[in-house]
């Protein structure tokens, strides 16, 4: 006859339960036409403020659209004519661990430290993977800005470089690496850094990312 542990048993699947949970991202503002395909739906239907967001959703922005996204401690400006995935979305005991697939298109990134949550947000696009521990950056498909903390920025092969606040880096075309961000300069961003005109222009943050953002989408590149 087989033994069964049973305080041992109820202990792990009390573990397993607690110590990973998925959470959900939520669309906190939007402007223009913002659509969003959930995970095995196979169809596009419009987003709405408020709508929640499970792991495996797709969002979309048009021409001159653009939507704000809470998860957890992060919020995420996405741009227009953007096209998005949300990864993982997991929430352990003392620790947030985030993954968004950025197809194409430009979003800025706020990771908000909290006391006693360690954060691990990682965006990965087609060429570059992106990974911070609480900062502010803005990332495309090849470059990223970083506005305040240091990002772990990598290319398609090689060594991933560091990139502190007021730095900037993309992907060589040709190598694929991430460049050292001592080599470059802001009128080599791959695209050239958009000037934007969007929804926070009078989006009222309460963590003061309003005042930031509009700091930085002012500088005529």
């Amino acid at each position: 006859m087989k033994k069964i542990f049973l305080p041992g048993l109820l202990f792990f699947l009390t573990f397993a339960v607690h110590a990973q949970d998925n959470f959900s991202a939520v669309i906190i503002e939007l402007t223009g036409t913002v659509e969003v395909m959930h995970s095995g739906s196979g169809r596009w239907e419009n987003a709405e403020r408020g709508s929640t967001l499970n792991p495996e959703t797709i969002i979309s922005t048009s021409f001159g659209s653009s939507a704000l996204i809470s998860i957890g401690n992060t919020q995420i400006f996405v741009r227009s004519l953007t096209r998005m995935s949300l990864g993982d979305l997991l929430l352990m005991d003392g620790y947030e661990n985030i993954r968004i697939n950025l197809m194409t298109g430009r979003v800025r990134v706020e990771v908000n430290s909290s006391s006693g949550i360690r954060h691990e947000f990682t965006i990965q696009t087609p060429s570059t993977v992106a990974s911070v521990r609480g900062t502010i950056f803005e990332i495309d498909t090849t470059s990223i800005v970083v506005i305040e903390g240091t990002v772990q920025f990598m290319g398609s092969i090689g060594a991933p470089v560091m990139i502190d606040a007021g730095r900037i880096s993309f992907a060589d075309d040709i190598t694929g690496r991430a460049v050292t961000p001592d080599s470059t300069s802001v009128s080599e961003l791959r695209p050239d850094m958009p000037i934007a005109s969007d929804i926070f222009d009078t989006y009222q943050s309460t963590s003061g990312i309003e005042s930031n953002y509009n700091l930085f989408t002012r500088i005529d590149f």
